[in-house]
């Protein structure tokens, strides 16, 4: 596991190095979707991301701070990635970790393509990822655009992780296929009291037949039942703001 998590960290802040090569990188970033090796997804808790804290230093290598569960419990660890004298590329583990990346066109997103043989065997793996917990959809369309002609990968094979937001908590936001419509889903622990919640979420208060059925099916899919749902009574007005 500790491989896995260190790959994907890895991997993060390389494509942040190459796109920002003259600007301030440090901060916190988010994997906003990701495609591995089939391998990997069999071990769940890489389904499950916290925030990277990235620092720069003066030589052009760089900090990252990053945070995992192991037994239940919280762990942080500080990794130094040293810089290589071709632009943007990171070696790590005697070079036996290799990393590239791109910025995706018209957005503030990045991808990066990671290659880990640090275990004797090849591992792949590529990210899209984001400054804020923000849902992008162009960033999302060129993901996918990227993925579909240098990778000849499918849209089911792009799985968007569980963003950890603070201890046994974490959030999962996915896009609807209609416009304006946002799913969320968040499980976690609050006063030792474990907890879900999944809400369907617009832009406005028109009602939509068509994102409804979809929120249905996604929580049936999370575990939840259809008869829990309530649609609630919508108090208050923006334009009062």
């Amino acid at each position: 596991m500790k491989a896995l998590l260190l790959t994907a960290v890895l991997g993060l802040v390389a494509a942040l190095s190459l796109a920002l090569e003259h600007q301030d990188i440090s901060g916190t970033w988010y994997v906003k979707a990701l495609v591995t090796d089939k391998d990997l997804l069999k071990d769940n808790r890489l389904r499950k991301m916290f925030p990277v804290k990235v620092t720069t230093l003066e030589n052009g290598d760089m900090e990252v701070t990053i945070t995992f569960m192991k037994e239940d419990k919280c762990h942080q660890k500080t990794i130094l990635m040293q810089n290589t004298d071709k632009p943007g590329k990171y070696t790590s583990y005697e070079g036996k970790m290799f990393l590239q990346v791109q910025k995706l066109l018209g957005t503030d997103h990045f991808m990066f393509y990671c290659e880990d043989r640090s275990h004797g065997r090849l591992l792949r793996m590529v990210q899209l990822m984001g400054r804020t917990l923000d849902t992008n959809p162009k960033a999302l369309r060129e993901f996918r655009k990227v993925l579909q002609h240098r990778w000849f990968l499918k849209d089911e094979d792009i799985f968007m992780p569980m963003q950890m937001v603070g201890g046994l908590s974490h959030l999962h936001v996915e896009l609807s296929s209609v416009e304006d419509h946002r799913l969320f889903y968040c499980e976690g622990e609050f006063q030792e009291e474990k907890f879900r919640v999944a809400k369907l979420v617009s832009r406005n208060l028109e009602e939509s037949p068509e994102a409804l059925k979809e929120f249905k099916e996604f929580i049936w899919h999370k575990g939840l039942q259809e008869k829990d749902i309530f649609i609630p009574e919508q108090t208050g007005n923006s334009d009062l703001l």
